[in-house]
């Protein structure tokens, strides 16, 4: 194929029309076809937002209609580094032109057994597999998205392993931390005009930006912090320094005063600050949740979806919407993270800068002062500086002084706000009192409707014991129990008192009790008026049970929106820590279940319920804190226990001695059975149905058989 990705090739190709492209990209795809005549390697530059990806399955589209018109084969190499940018490609391959593509991902082992023309490759699974299937395949284009990465030895093996294709590296950010260039790999560079210009033009967002002084305290302190070998932040130094409470409160209090209500993602350091961050926003009442590289690809899907749903206002995230990210109507971008790196300065706030219907703007909330180091996310840059290598001044804040545009964009006709290049103050002032007062709002309206459910289910609870218990109506006897206030078991054994006992003794000589013989129910004699009674009130307290459990189901559906900490704090302020569930709930919080929901609950309320004998003193207060920060000795235990269990679960499934068919129990789902091993994943069977769980994240302990 070489020949022909010659000049005529190229010249066809510039000539198919793709109405579907906005003018700016048609004006890139033209300058890239015309610089593939003259080199084999181009890189483009285009800010987050502007539709790098639409441009370049246009351009496959494209290689499919010269294809058809002159049954020639093109073989298309597309390489990422994400599983969701493998699937988001291939998305757009197919919903904009009906294209199909072979993933080569871990979970498609045959993908190169008769691949389709369009290949989407994961990084990590493909230099895995080069040597062994795809070393010399003869595709005729490398298409290679967020191209900074490109340096990484893993891109360099696939870009010499292809050295014969032409080559495509798309990028919002040409740009390396240790300052080094992109000339080797890619011997043309493409700039796109300014995210200042788009944004004038309408094709990205307009916002107001927030952030520090560059004399703040805090910004200053950064200075302090050594640096790695790449020249960012060490990461150890730069958790203690940004661990501190003040720091933390102005992160959720900053978003309290300027954009409570409003959907963000917020940038933090590590697992820890973002876990710190996420609790913090919760317990003022914002429904927050945290994703890190330890979340399971399942749940980072239905937090996501549930994000672009609208039923979560914030996702904390350590490194996970840097690249690829894509839900356009994010309202804030909160930056909780120093770094040195203006590529991911960069790529972080270009998560919002997408436009979408009914967005006026999206607003930065910068709380470690990033734009004293790197200026506004719309500041033009110096993007072949940082192609060439060459060195740049710090004190520029890596902002281009040079007029003009490479060319003109096209306006796409919607009226700008003012707010653009305009730095508004964080002011500290009011915001712990802001804080107190959500947290206080939340927890009282969290009390409230925790309340109003559990006062139903004592009311059903007391009503059904009328009904089932003391109205029932039995010959000479009379039924009762001592009732409790208790969300599960309200009672545990019924009384019967006898008013007559030789019509009792009559009534037990002349009636049979049913009992199952061989899998069929026959019926036989009672030994006496004892058995008599004990039978009769085995058939009461089993109607009531089963009564109850449906008179409660609503109630208890409800109640699956809170988690065991919020009812064990509700049931200390409102009922005592000597009430038996403030006991029973306390037990489940020691036993790290704080977070489970009442569904969760349930299902383990026998496996920790000697622990409701606990003594008074060990009962911690509703507003006492029952956990300590993140990174300090409690934790250190507890993350001891995970990857001692670990260690423990990996040796027994080397041995063989986990099988299908092993008991096991898990904290969240309580007791299950093992019906698949693969790897350090155990599928197992629970009574809410078949759950992956992970050894080294999920705690699980194996049951004697």
């Amino acid at each position: 194929m070489k020949e022909r990705l010659e000049g005529s090739f190229f010249d066809e190709i510039s000539t198919y029309e793709d109405k579907g492209l906005r003018a700016y990209q048609l004006h890139h795809k033209l300058d890239i076809y015309k610089l593939w005549k003259e080199t084999n390697s181009i890189l483009l530059q285009m800010p987050t937002g502007t539709g790098k990806t639409r441009l370049f399955v246009s351009m496959i589209n494209d290689f499919k209609r010269y294809h058809e018109q002159h049954q020639t084969d093109i073989n298309v190499l597309i390489v990422t580094h994400r599983k969701e940018l493998v699937d988001q490609i291939k998305s757009e391959l197919y919903q904009n032109y009906g294209i199909k593509s072979t993933l080569i991902t871990a979970d498609n082992k045959t993908s190169h057994i008769r691949p389709l023309p369009v290949c989407v490759a994961s990084i990590q699974t493909l230099q895995r597999r080069l040597e062994a299937h795809w070393n010399n395949y003869p595709f005729d284009f490398l298409i290679i998205d967020e191209a900074h990465h490109t340096k990484a030895a893993t891109y360099l093996k696939i870009v010499n392993a292809f050295s014969y294709a032409k080559l495509l590296g798309v990028t919002a950010t040409p740009y390396r931390l240790n300052g080094e260039g992109f000339t080797k790999e890619f011997s043309r560079l493409i700039v796109s005009p300014s995210v200042k210009r788009y944004i004038e033009a309408g094709w990205l967002s307009n916002y107001d930006y927030y952030s520090i002084r560059e004399d703040n305290e805090l910004y200053k302190g950064l200075d302090t912090i050594p640096l790695d070998k790449y020249g960012e932040y060490e990461s150890k130094p730069l958790w203690n320094y940004i661990s501190r409470d003040g720091i933390r409160a102005e992160v959720v209090g900053s978003y309290l005063k300027y954009a409570k209500g409003l959907k963000g993602i917020v940038y933090t350091v590590n697992k820890q600050h973002n876990k710190q961050l996420c609790k913090e926003f919760n317990e003022c009442g914002i429904r927050a949740y945290d994703i890190d590289s330890d979340t399971c690809a399942e749940d980072r899907k239905r937090i996501v979806e549930q994000f672009r749903a609208g039923r979560i206002d914030i996702i904390c995230n350590v490194d996970i919407f840097t690249e690829g990210f894509d839900c356009p109507d994010v309202e804030v971008i909160q930056l909780a993270r120093p770094t040195k790196s203006l590529g991911l300065y960069l790529q972080q706030v270009g998560r919002g800068l997408r436009i979408a219907p009914g967005k006026r703007k999206v607003l930065f909330l910068d709380n470690v002062g990033l734009h004293n180091t790197f200026g506004f996310p719309a500041s033009k840059r110096m993007w072949r500086k940082h192609y060439q290598g060459s060195e740049i001044e710090p004190r520029s804040r890596f902002v281009s002084k040079e007029p003009g545009e490479p060319f003109e964009l096209e306006e796409r006709q919607v009226a700008i706000e003012e707010g653009l290049e305009e730095i508004k103050l964080i002011e500290s002032t009011g915001i712990n009192k802001l804080i107190d007062e959500s947290k206080t709002d939340f927890q009282a309206d969290t009390d409230r409707r925790i309340k109003l459910i559990v006062e139903s289910i004592f009311e059903t609870n007391q009503k059904q014991y009328q009904d089932y218990i003391v109205d029932y109506s039995e010959e000479h006897l009379t039924f009762s129990a001592a009732m409790t206030e208790d969300l599960v078991n309200p009672c545990m054994e019924i009384e019967a008192v006898c008013d007559d006992e030789e019509c009792l003794d009559k009534a037990a000589r002349r009636g049979f009790k049913p009992v199952v013989r061989r899998g069929a129910i026959a019926y036989e004699s009672y030994a006496d008026a004892e058995d008599y009674i004990r039978e009769k009130k085995k058939m009461v307290f089993d109607r009531f049970k089963y009564e109850l459990s449906k008179a409660r189901e609503q109630d208890y559906q409800e109640l699956d929106q809170f988690n065991a900490g919020q009812l064990k704090a509700f049931f200390i302020r409102h009922y005592g820590p000597d009430h038996p569930m403030s006991r029973k709930l306390a037990a489940f919080c020691r036993h790290g279940y704080k977070e489970l929901k009442w569904s969760g609950i349930i299902r383990l309320w026998n496996v920790v319920k000697e622990e409701c004998e606990t003594p008074q003193e060990d009962i911690v207060s509703a507003n006492e804190p029952e956990e300590k920060s993140m990174g300090d000795e409690e934790t250190k235990v507890s993350n001891k226990k995970l990857r001692d269990n670990a260690a423990q679960l990996r040796k027994m499934m080397r041995l063989g001695e986990i099988n299908r068919g092993s008991r096991i129990l898990s904290l969240q789902y309580g007791q299950g059975e093992i019906v698949d091993l693969n790897g350090l994943s155990i599928k197992a069977r629970f009574n809410s149905g078949e759950i992956v769980l992970t050894v080294g994240r999920d705690f699980v302990e194996v049951l004697e058989q």
